[in-house]
């Protein structure tokens, strides 16, 4: 299979949940709450509460007025660590310095 960038499969994803019939805040649903509960995963991941897996990404623009604008990410949270999406430098809680790559 040809390498797919993640926001090219994401922006054919969410255009075909449109095209459906869906609205924004629907295809968000869809995306996270909807797909762990299909995986069975719904105790683990597919919203925010305590105790479930915190990997989640802040957006600069509102998904519910522009759902194409979702690659416009500021922040990456992993493992409950935060990034900044520009440098990777975890941010928040500690402030740390992400390595040069071997590519750098």
């Amino acid at each position: 299979m040809p390498f797919t960038p993640i926001h090219m499969g994401s922006g054919i994803f969410i255009k075909s949940l449109l095209q459906g019939g869906m609205t924004p805040m629907e295809v968000i649903r869809a995306s996270t709450i909807d797909g762990a509960k299909y995986l069975g995963m719904s105790d683990y991941i597919g919203s925010l509460e305590a105790g479930k897996l915190a990997d989640l990404v802040v957006l600069d623009v509102n998904p519910l007025k522009d759902i194409y604008k979702t690659d416009k990410v500021n922040m990456v949270m992993i493992n409950g660590r935060l990034y900044d999406s520009k440098t990777m430098n975890e941010i928040g809680t500690r402030n740390k310095k992400r390595p040069k790559m071997y590519f750098e």
